[in-house]
């Protein structure tokens, strides 16, 4: 991906703790994901000033897509559903980036393990 033009993040790893039965830790590192690669939930804006944070993504199934999508929309045929940054994705796309860095999380509950760190 070297060749290809990504917007990237000043975040390369972060920690991340989750609580289940005891204190978990995990650490996690940014990794170029490809814009086309990437589903983006448009309507999950939270804010309205896009920060130069690392997107946080989540593998596409059915189960990820039903947490992420609001209403009754199909699961995305891309490999990635974005969990966390969908406005900065946009951006992206606009900017003609093709690739941007991301965070890919075992699974929801570090997704938004993640999304704490990260603020």
């Amino acid at each position: 991906i070297d060749a290809v033009r990504a917007l990237s993040s000043p975040v390369k790893t972060l920690s991340a703790y989750l609580v289940k039965e005891h204190l978990e830790e995990a650490e996690y590192q940014t990794t170029v994901v490809t814009l086309d690669r990437i589903h983006c939930v448009k309507n999950r804006r939270k804010r309205n000033k896009v920060q130069n944070k690392p997107l946080i993504l989540l593998k596409s199934n059915k189960q990820n897509c039903a947490l992420t999508m609001e209403g009754d929309k199909p699961c995305s045929s891309k490999p990635f559903v974005c969990y966390s940054g969908n406005l900065r994705l946009l951006q992206a796309e606009q900017l003609g980036y093709k690739a941007i860095d991301c965070i890919i999380a075992d699974d929801i509950y570090w997704a938004r393990a993640i999304e704490i760190a990260l603020n």
